[in-house]
């Protein structure tokens, strides 16, 4: 895991960078992204603060200390090509900034026309037409000459005519969220032009970070709100697409049946060629040449292609609602196709929307597990903030959560959680993916309905997956992520499938039919599926057709492509693409579910995502069936070469839900043995009881709440030690079958020696902790409380707005009862608001920050009296709600409004729960082993780095 740390002002000091850099690295974060954004504090000398200019040569002497300092430590360094975002400033003239075409209509007739009446300054015309009223098609006349010829004119129309006046303007939006000197235009990401008088600000980057010593640099989602044409764009659109653009501009305005989406689509297409040939493929040349990666979240506005993703080498994508479309899969899918086995998570943005600081680290987990389940695999964390002791707590934080700051009350516990995400890393880059599903994205029916403006094509594909009106999903947010789900992607997901997204240009050019499978890069599909497409490429359609005739499935959800888009004679390539999918799917289809061989494959028709499990089921049997799938579960499939003769499979699986959960799953392994692997405590185990089935193997997987692990299937073929146990989740491991009970009864191991049996008397019943607690609020508070019932810091008005840690003590009794071999002896916590560390009897027993809060402590306790130290943790949103909302007039007054206030103080009508609520108790237990005289299974439980 990375983090974003943002740099603010800039007003950062070499001490602090230092002090802050060693912070991060003993938390466990193995690199930053330095982020310069705009000034929290004016300067202040008695709080050591002052801001500086941005690429002044007193930031260039920081930031290459910075990068120097991160180096030595271990860890690596990307670097924003800018202040804020998209890439632009002080040095991006207007000529070169961000432009639209728009068009204005005026009505007829009218004498007070002139050329200086309607154009602003730094507009430019491109074509005028007369637009004369219709009862069917639109008509209109080109009188460009005649306002070109001279500035006053009269033209001639009747009195219900409209004169259309298109214009080239600058957008004139301005860098989003920029530092002090970062101030300036959005750069025109359609020129190259532009983009090389950028190049400058760039070099001083790459150089003061020395070779060697940067990762990468990185460019943001592009939000290049409007922008959608540059002074090329006539020329360019003429020779990319075999015909002028000039005589059709009014129809990517006005509807017109005939025209409207075809010149709608290839206008499109023009702004997504332009934006790869102009600004990402010379801006990977660039940063080949100086020796440093290109790291670019590749969408957003104007239309970024997803094959941009070729000229990538780190790319990037953000949301972690892995049910719906995100830019996260749109990412992970390119990655897929073009052969890249990292890519980067803008980590757990707005977690919390509207609160910063709600986040808890159970919450961030689960959002890890959501973003890794949509194809990502190295996190970035946004954001963690430079913030100098002196800016107090909870100190500067970007307007948007999640707050990662060094100041959060959780961050002595936050190296559990980055070790966490390593462990999955590294095993979500293994090998290459396993994934069955190639959804063919409605990406040419988002760009012939979408006017001039600021398209965004992943929300465009997003929103009709999910079959909602522009707007119905709301952006960002935990709860929002577990709320909405696309009913088709749902489909895919629950019945023990994977996914991945793909755009029709790179199915064209990439994909190759391989008997019943199609390859796309290191992505190898048995089925493609056309999520209710109407208009799609003509060398798309003749892919699947080639791949189904090879024995491949293709299944139409909803109905059939009929049209394809663009060109002159759309007819004629629509008749084509009409001749294929009468091939592929059959001449008709009047039933709700239909079959159509063709070739040696076949092509399928179901009427809605009700049938399409029974359809999938048709091209290949599921990766991980499961006897009680659900939505909550996913899971990512790797698999590596361990040898010419055998692979090693690495399935990820997470329980994205508040609920345990039993899983009887079955996985497409063929007899071979499979292992746990617990990336939270990075130990592994091997199950004592499984079943080969065919070409499957059959497996009983516990997962708790907001719970993952990974289920590792090596070269090992070994049976089970055990054919059939009730105990619960049993293990082998040095020659024992192993199992942890909490209830009395009799359990049973059947091996090929016998059966073996052990009965569990009843076990002392659960004691609880009633004693009174003291409770230090040192050493920020100097508050001391004694407790004699366990309640919520925030019923005292002493500790209502704290947020730290407080010191719980106690002592209690254990009876022998609960003691001796074999014996075990929870600590269950109850209720922890919201991470806790424990001591008993002066020895630490373990922290924990996930439900349920509980230890296993046998082996430091003793008959008689015990000592109890719990360390709790809440949230640091009280400490901000105890303070009154900051006075930003000072600043405004200094820099200008660059950023939205925080909505804390709204949101919030109190300080949430804090410390622990309880009931603490004694659990007893008992550890169940059978000895097993057999060498098979694995040698024993190992660890994960």
């Amino acid at each position: 895991m990375i983090a974003w740390w943002l740099w603010f002002g800039p007003a950062e000091t070499t001490p602090e960078v230092l002090r802050e850099l060693k912070e991060m690295h003993a938390a466990g974060l193995g690199g930053v992204l330095i982020y310069p954004e705009y000034p929290q504090q004016v300067d202040d000398p008695n709080l050591s603060i002052k801001n500086v200019r941005f690429l002044s040569p007193e930031y260039l002497e920081v930031y290459r200390y910075a990068v120097q300092a991160a180096h030595n430590l271990g860890m690596s360094v990307d670097v924003s090509g800018g202040s804020g975002w998209p890439y632009g400033g002080p040095s991006v003239s207007i000529d070169l900034a961000s432009h639209a075409i728009q068009m204005r209509s005026y009505e007829l007739p009218n004498d007070g026309f002139s050329k200086k009446s309607l154009l602003k300054p730094d507009q430019e015309l491109v074509a005028a037409f007369i637009a004369q009223p219709s009862q069917g098609t639109p008509s209109w006349r080109d009188i460009t000459s005649e306002i070109s010829a001279g500035i006053q004119f009269t033209p001639q129309g009747e009195a219900r005519d409209k004169l259309l006046i298109f214009v080239s303007a600058p957008t004139g939006m301005k860098v989003k969220r920029p530092a002090w000197g970062g101030e300036g235009y959005v750069l025109d990401h359609l020129s190259s032009a532009a983009l090389l008088d950028y190049t400058p600000v760039l070099g001083k980057l790459v150089q003061k970070g020395q070779s060697g010593n940067l990762r990468a640099l990185f460019a943001d989602s592009l939000e290049a709100y409007g922008s959608d044409w540059t002074s090329s764009f006539l020329e360019e659109f003429d020779r990319r697409r075999g015909y002028s653009l000039l005589p059709f501009l009014p129809d990517i305005f006005v509807n017109n049946p005939a025209r409207t989406t075809d010149v709608r689509f290839d206008f499109w297409e023009t702004v997504a060629d332009l934006l790869t040939s102009q600004y990402v493929h010379p801006l990977h040349e660039w940063t080949r040449r100086h020796g440093v990666d290109l790291e670019i979240q590749a969408y957003g506005v104007p239309a970024v292609p997803q094959c941009a993703y070729a000229e990538v080498d780190l790319p990037g994508g953000e949301q972690y609602d892995w049910r719906e479309f995100t830019e996260g899969r749109w990412a992970s899918s390119a990655a897929h196709f073009y052969g890249k086995k990292r890519v980067l998570a803008e980590y757990a943005t707005w977690a919390g929307i509207p609160n910063r600081f709600t986040d808890t680290l159970d919450d961030l987990k689960l959002i890890a597990d959501l973003q890794f389940l949509t194809g990502m695999t190295e996190l970035s964390a946004s954001t963690l903030p430079y913030s100098p002791p002196s800016a107090g707590i909870p100190g500067w934080q970007d307007y948007a959560g999640a707050a990662f700051g060094l100041n959060q009350t959780w961050w002595p516990f936050f190296p559990h959680l980055t070790a966490y995400a390593q462990r999955a890393s590294f095993i979500l880059e293994q090998g290459k993916p396993v994934t069955d599903v190639l959804l063919y994205l409605p990406v040419e029916d988002v760009e012939a309905s979408a006017r001039p403006g600021s398209l965004h094509t992943v929300f465009g594909v997003r929103d009709r997956l999910a079959q909602v009106k522009e707007g119905d999903l709301e952006e960002f947010g935990l709860k929002n992520a577990l709320k909405y789900e696309a009913p088709l992607l749902s489909a895919i997901l629950k019945s023990g499938y994977t996914f991945d997204g793909i755009s029709g240009d790179i199915l064209e050019h990439l994909g190759v039919p391989a008997g019943s499978r199609i390859e796309v890069g290191d992505g190898s599909y048995a089925v493609v599926v056309l999520p209710r497409i109407e208009g799609m490429r003509l060398g798309a359609m003749q892919k699947i057709a080639d791949f189904v005739g090879s024995g491949g499935t293709a299944i139409a959800v909803g109905r059939l492509p009929e049209r394809v888009y663009g060109g002159l004679e759309p007819a004629t390539a629509s008749t084509r693409l009409g001749a294929m999918v009468e091939q592929i799917f059959g001449p008709s289809q009047t039933e709700s579910y239909t079959v159509h061989e063709f070739g040696h494959g076949r092509g399928i028709v179901v009427q809605d995502e009700n049938d399409l499990p029974r359809a999938l089921m048709e091209a290949c049997s599921p990766d991980i069936w499961m006897s009680n799938s659900s939505t909550d579960v996913g899971f990512i499939h790797r698999r590596a070469r361990l040898s010419v003769n055998s692979n090693s499979d690495y399935y990820f699986i997470a329980n994205t839900s508040d609920e345990s959960k039993v899983l009887h799953a079955s996985f497409r392994v063929s007899h071979r043995q499979p292992q746990l692997w617990n990336l939270e405590s990075g130990t592994t185990a091997t199950p004592a009881t499984y079943t080969f089935q065919g070409d499957r193997t059959a497996l009983d997987v516990l997962l708790g709440p907001r719970r993952s692990l990974v289920v590792y299937f090596g070269a090992s073929d070994q049976p089970p030690v055990a054919k059939s146990s009730n105990l619960p989740q049993a293990t082998w491991s040095h020659g024992r079958v192993s199992a942890d009970v909490e209830s009395s009864g009799s359990y049973f191991a059947e091996t090929t020696h016998g059966r073996q049996e052990r009965v569990v008397p009843p076990l002392p019943g659960a004691i609880e902790i009633a004693a009174p607690w003291r409770v230090d609020f040192n050493p920020r508070l100097n508050v001391t409380r004694t407790m004699n019932q366990l309640a919520s810091w925030t019923v005292d008005p002493a500790t209502r707005y704290f947020s730290g840690t407080a010191i719980y003590s106690t002592t209690f009794d254990i009876p022998q009862s609960c003691l001796g071999v074999g014996k075990l002896v929870w600590l269950d916590m109850g209720d922890v608001r919201n991470a806790a560390r424990v001591w008993v009897n002066g020895h630490l027993a373990g922290d924990v920050w996930q439900k349920p809060y509980r230890l296993e402590v046998r082996a430091w306790l003793r008959r008689g009296s015990n000592q109890l130290r719990i360390e709790v943790a809440n949230l640091l949103i009280n400490a901000l709600l105890g303070q009154p909302p900051p006075d930003y007039t000072e600043l405004k007054k200094a820099y200008g409004d660059r950023f939205p206030y925080p909505q804390e103080w709204k949101a919030n009508p109190g300080p949430w729960p804090s410390g622990l609520l309880g009931p603490v108790r004694i659990v007893p237990g008992m550890r169940i082993e059978f000895s097993v005289k057999s060498e098979v299974g694995a040698k024993a439980s190992g660890g994960l780095r």
